[in-house]
């Protein structure tokens, strides 16, 4: 799984930023980051580079638009009015809780991950390892949940045959 990275967090900013806002955010960030100012920190270069990759996406039009419309991560049930009649049923409201459920643990993860990078702004090697072995894990848990939604809906078919 892919690490997440909100761009315009890195570079300290909102979604409605301009794009003279974007390009003083990268240039104070770059400055600050930049490896010769810090000899001897390998996270100064992690923050460099990541400042870097922000620019590129945030600094060109289509790109940036692309990843303003990229999916968010959400275990949210779909609308009504995009589900299929399957996920209704003498399961359909506790599968809904326990999916809400999830998305609270896993909303809180997302979460903690955000501060803590923006709170630091300085991700070290181990910050970043432990973001790397906390997402494995969210990955897991969402394999996990995948199975066990699936097995309900047999369930529940099952159920609905038998009547």
């Amino acid at each position: 799984m892919p690490e997440v990275v909100d761009h315009y967090k890195t570079l300290g900013l909102t979604r409605g930023a301009t794009a003279a806002e974007i390009k003083q955010a990268y240039r104070t960030a770059a400055k600050a980051h930049h490896p010769d100012k810090n000899p001897g920190d390998p996270s100064a270069v992690v923050r460099f580079k990541l400042a870097a990759e922000a620019y590129a996406v945030l600094g060109d039009q289509s790109k940036r638009r692309a990843y303003d419309q990229r999916p968010t991560w959400s275990w949210d049930p779909p609308p009504a009015s995009a589900r299929d009649t399957e996920d209704e049923g003498p399961i359909g409201a506790p599968l809904k809780d326990f999916i809400r459920g999830m998305n609270s643990i896993f909303g809180k993860f997302v979460d903690d991950v955000v501060s803590d990078l923006s709170r630091d702004a300085q991700p070290s090697p181990a910050d970043l390892e432990e973001i790397r072995r906390r997402a494995k894990a969210t990955e897991a848990a969402a394999k996990d949940l995948r199975k066990q939604v699936k097995k309900a809906k047999k369930r529940a078919k099952k159920a609905r045959k038998v009547d």
